[in-house]
């Protein structure tokens, strides 16, 4: 996040704005081919944390010829994006501020000439460059990620392929953990959203200069507060607040995968830290293939460290999908469990049973929704569809743990009508007193939508729980 200067802070309390407009014209490697400036007649704009489809623009403005007029020789055709910036003059240094809105495809251009030239644009974020809508389609065979690749590597790949120079991947550590094919003429959006989904958790987008990103979506907990109550009060038109008191569930189970094992060693013994189990035709590792899943029956449960060995060869660490040493006690006595090979990293995924499944409850100090504080349990199972896709209790656990998170903090909201503030971006934390109550609170700003040149603009936002330190 860019850091926002004190002029940018004192605009937003003049009596007056006198409002100009930039556009620059950018071709397909973001080069700078030409630009406008004029008087912005009216726009509007709007973000959402929770769409792919991050930004949107529309305005209209007064421009000074018609070079604008869209066609394949105008600056605004197929093959260009733009990026507009917001001006507002400080009245008292007589400088523009500008705020950059984003980095666009122009969805739709028109122009009029009624004694005076105006340029009016409907823009979306360049998500459409891979969704096909202006972009994004291969082509020809079907598409297939074998397992075992590298997630990292399977993004950047499908980027790569749709044209995308400029991407920023975070928090991607895992493998592709089965084979995903995909259809001909599948989009690229398709392919990276089906990535995306095999972890909670997870979001992708552009910012505002046209980067993608694909990362674990922020929990701001380290984040300071960009606007206080202090700061937001005299900006603030009117505020209200919603509970959604339908789909609220304070304990979520989720089950995922009914697994398949490859082989089955039956009992096993533990010798230390090492489970010794048998298997028929192996004589090294080399003779497992790469993720294969084998079960076995576990007479005691994990200590520390624990390992396997197959037939007396080298034992290998017990880890669970994020490659951490199983916690002691982990594995349940007397049922059967499943754990997956993996050459790479010679060690055995813990899986689960056969049927994986995970459960989490909300466990936040400050919810109104726990069970000691309802004294009763809102119950929910997930299952079926993308549930089915859930191949370890790992995975399935922190998926009821987002699930917690979505229908018991994301319940509730404070919208506020406020003059705008043009460079307020969302997944940012603000702090505010509600009329009534004496306590200021955090909230994180999940959607925006306004306008500049009305001068005012609609947030809103989720509380923030800074001792709710959950992790999804």
């Amino acid at each position: 996040m860019t850091d926002i200067t004190q002029m940018q802070r004192d605009i937003l309390y003049q009596s007056d704005w006198i409002l100009h407009s930039r556009i620059e014209i950018l071709n397909r490697n973001f080069k700078i081919i030409h630009y406008v400036e004029g008087n912005l007649l009216d726009d509007s704009f709007s973000v959402d944390a929770d769409s792919d489809m991050r930004r949107t623009y529309n305005a209209s403005l007064a421009v000074t010829d018609a070079s604008f007029l869209l066609g394949p020789d105008s600056w605004v055709w197929i093959d260009t994006y733009v990026r507009p910036y917001v001006g507002i003059e400080h009245l008292r240094t007589g400088e523009i501020v500008w705020t950059l809105m984003g980095t666009f495809s122009v969805q739709s251009a028109s122009y009029s000439d009624d004694g005076s030239y105006t340029l009016s644009i409907d823009c979306e974020d360049l998500v459409t460059t891979l969704n096909g809508d202006r972009g994004g389609h291969f082509e020809g065979l079907n598409t297939k990620i074998e397992a075992g690749t590298e997630a990292y590597k399977a993004i950047a790949g499908t980027l790569k392929e749709a044209g995308i120079a400029k991407y920023i991947i975070q928090d991607i550590g895992f493998e592709i953990p089965y084979d995903l094919e995909f259809s001909a003429n599948v989009t690229a959006y398709e392919i990276l959203d089906e990535i995306r989904n095999l972890y909670a958790g997870y979001e992708m987008g552009f910012d505002v200069y046209g980067t993608f990103f694909l990362r674990k979506i922020p929990q701001r907990f380290e984040d300071n507060v960009i606007l206080d109550y202090g700061q937001l009060r005299p900006l603030v038109l009117s505020e209200s607040r919603s509970t959604g008191l339908s789909g609220i569930y304070n304990h979520v189970q989720v089950w995922g995968q009914v697994i398949d094992a490859d082989r089955y060693a039956g009992a096993s013994t533990l010798s230390g830290a090492i489970y010794g189990i048998s298997l028929d035709g192996i004589s090294s590792l080399g003779d497992l293939d790469n993720f294969e899943k084998i079960a076995f029956k576990i007479g005691v449960t994990n200590p520390e460290n624990a390992k396997v060995s197959i037939n007396g060869l080298s034992a290998l660490p017990v880890v669970d999908d994020a490659g951490v040493p199983l916690a002691p006690g982990t594995l349940p006595v007397g049922v059967d469990g499943v754990f997956k090979y993996r050459r790479r990293e010679q060690a055995f995924y813990y899986l689960g049973q056969y049927q994986v499944f995970g459960e989490a409850y909300d466990e936040n100090p400050d919810s109104p929704f726990t069970i000691t504080r309802l004294g009763r349990e809102l119950p929910y199972v997930f299952e079926g569809d993308d549930y089915d896709s859930i191949y370890s209790n790992d995975l399935a656990s922190q998926r009821a743990r987002y699930e917690i998170y979505n229908h018991t903090v994301l319940s509730s909201s404070l919208d506020l009508d406020l003059v705008a503030v043009p460079w307020l971006d969302v997944n940012q934390k603000i702090s505010y007193v509600l009329q009534g109550e004496g306590e200021e609170k955090q909230y994180i700003i999940k959607s925006i939508s306004g306008s500049t040149t009305e001068a005012t603009m609609s947030i809103s936002c989720v509380s923030f729980y800074p001792a709710y330190q959950y992790k999804i």
